[in-house]
């Protein structure tokens, strides 16, 4: 809470239902547990923080995002996203999949995860605090395959596009993400928050 509210904004996707691939189980929960915690915790406005749930995250709902920052972003603003859903990694290049992804038309039908974050880099935010509860190896948290036929090569580590962001995943390209089904979220999600509201901080540090 060092910031006010309007120097930071928020952009929380979470899809649990896909039309052309397995659903996941609790995505679109975690987004929503997320979208609390940047109101209550980071104290982000609700107005600075864009929602994108299931049947709002399509294509065409991601390429939107931008045009939505542009009137809320400056040097001094600092951007949290979050991102729960399915992902895939082709040619060393990590994918999102929005919620009507077709897997005939894979590279029409995706966002690539480096030009999601390079295009809201682009608005000259002071900090980018990227977190994606995905994987990209095409693997369901059931470590099920999503696309039939799909080998998946990507084996290096990923290197933020620009300086000024900050990734966390839940996994590389040669892991698959899981859930916690005894909280009812994914695993990373539930950690992801539980450490940031200062169970991460012990001793107290910051």
């Amino acid at each position: 809470k060092d910031k006010s509210s309007n120097d930071k904004v928020a952009v929380i996707i979470g899809i649990q239902n896909y039309d052309d691939i397995p659903d996941t189980k609790y995505s679109d929960k975690d987004a929503m547990a997320f979208a609390e915690f940047a109101n209550q915790t980071l104290d982000i406005s609700s107005k600075n923080i864009k929602y994108l749930f299931n049947e709002d995250a399509k294509y065409f709902g991601f390429r939107g995002i931008q045009a939505w920052l542009e009137n809320k972003v400056n040097k001094s603003t600092d951007v949290y996203v979050f991102y729960s859903g399915h992902g895939l990694g082709v040619e060393g290049k990590s994918k999102l999949l929005p919620s009507n992804f077709v897997t005939q038309f894979q590279e029409e039908s995706s966002y690539e995860k480096d030009e999601f974050l390079s295009d809201i880099a682009n608005l000259n935010p002071n900090h980018i605090y990227a977190f994606f509860d995905t994987c990209f190896s095409g693997l369901g948290r059931d470590g099920e395959t999503l696309i039939a036929g799909l080998k998946n090569i990507n084996i290096v580590e990923e290197v933020a596009p620009v300086d000024n962001i900050t990734i966390f995943n839940s996994s590389s390209g040669l892991e698959y993400s899981t859930d916690f089904d005894e909280a009812g979220h994914g695993l990373f999600s539930y950690y992801l928050m539980k450490g940031l509201e200062g169970n991460a901080d012990m001793n107290g540090d910051n």
